[in-house]
C-alpha cells in the first residue's frame, strides 16, 4: 500500500508539473504536506514494528494525496479559465487598440482637409 501511495503521489506532483509554474506555485503547499506524510509513514515503517499504527500513517498519506489530487484538477480548471479569459481580454484590447488607431487616422486625414 505505501508503494502504490508514492507512486499516486508522483503522479499527481508530474501532472501538477506538467500544467505549468503557475499551477505549480500554487499547489507548493499541497505537494509538502503529501510529501511529509508519505514520509511520517516511511519513517515509522524503519523505526516501529507497530503495525496498526503504520497502518494509520498509510491511511491518512493516502487521504492527503486523494485531497492534492483533488485540489491540483480545481487549480488546473481555473488556470485553464484564467487563461481563457486573459487570451479574450488580449483579444478585445487589439480590436480596441485597432480601432482607435483608425479613428486617429481619420480625424488627422479631415484635419489636413
Amino acid at each position: 500500500k505505501l508503494e502504490r501511495v508514492m507512486a499516486d503521489m508522483h503522479a499527481v506532483v508530474a501532472t501538477i508539473d506538467a500544467a505549468g509554474p503557475t499551477v505549480s506555485a500554487m499547489m507548493e503547499d499541497y505537494m509538502d504536506l503529501a510529501a511529509k506524510a508519505v514520509n511520517v509513514a516511511v519513517r515509522h515503517l524503519r523505526n516501529d514494528k507497530d503495525l496498526s499504527a503504520f497502518r494509520g500513517h498509510i491511511e491518512h498519506a493516502t487521504e492527503v494525496v486523494m485531497q492534492m489530487d483533488d485540489q491540483a484538477t480545481k487549480v488546473r480548471m481555473q488556470a485553464t479559465k484564467a487563461e481563457k479569459l486573459k487570451l479574450s481580454a488580449l483579444k478585445q484590447l487589439e480590436t480596441l487598440s485597432s480601432t482607435l488607431h483608425l479613428i486617429s487616422e481619420k480625424a488627422d486625414s479631415d484635419q489636413l482637409r
